[in-house]
């Protein structure tokens, strides 16, 4: 039986270096469920309060806790669902800035698999998605909660719905 010697410090860094990036491959293209976010949020809380030995210490902090900023006094732990959303929404940010250059074969494909008649914020999810693009789906609702329009002639944009006031909560009138 190996036992580790870590000290808290040594495993904060495993966890935020190791543990917790481990799942960054398919969380970039794929919504991951909740059920597993909760299992990787249970197992790295029980690896930084077990202690050196492997028997069950008493967690001081809680989860919400221990994964706020450093900024706020915590450790700064990553929580996977967020993370998730955040690399979720950047792929939608890279079809939606993207759309007449693409980068990649990637770009093109979903362009003409998913929106090749409609702009990427007006796509619809279809009626046989994949799940990369149902997760897109989601990074995109992300993405427009904290996109802007920037008015020009407004022909496309409803002034009651749509946000465009930098000023104001919720970036709108009609609220």
């Amino acid at each position: 039986m190996v036992t580790t010697v870590l000290s808290q410090s040594g495993q904060e860094v495993l966890l935020k270096v190791v543990d917790l990036p481990f799942m960054n491959f398919a969380a970039c293209l794929f919504s991951i469920p909740q059920a597993i976010n909760n299992k990787v949020k249970s197992t790295a809380t029980h690896f930084f309060w077990r202690g050196k030995a492997r028997h069950n210490k008493i967690h001081w902090l809680s989860w919400n806790c221990i994964s706020q900023s450093k900024d706020k006094g915590s450790i700064g732990l990553r929580d996977p669902t967020l993370h998730n959303k955040a690399l979720l929404s950047k792929v939608a940010w890279r079809l939606f800035v993207v759309p007449d250059v693409p980068d990649s074969v990637w770009d093109v494909l979903m362009k003409s698999i998913y929106f090749s008649k409609v702009d990427f914020l007006e796509a619809k999810v279809g009626s046989n998605p994949s799940w990369a693009w149902r997760s897109i789906i989601q990074g995109r609702e992300v993405l427009k909660a904290s996109l802007i329009w920037r008015i020009s002639d407004g022909s496309k944009m409803n002034i009651w719905k749509d946000n465009y006031v930098p000023t104001l909560l919720g970036f709108k009138i009609g609220m």
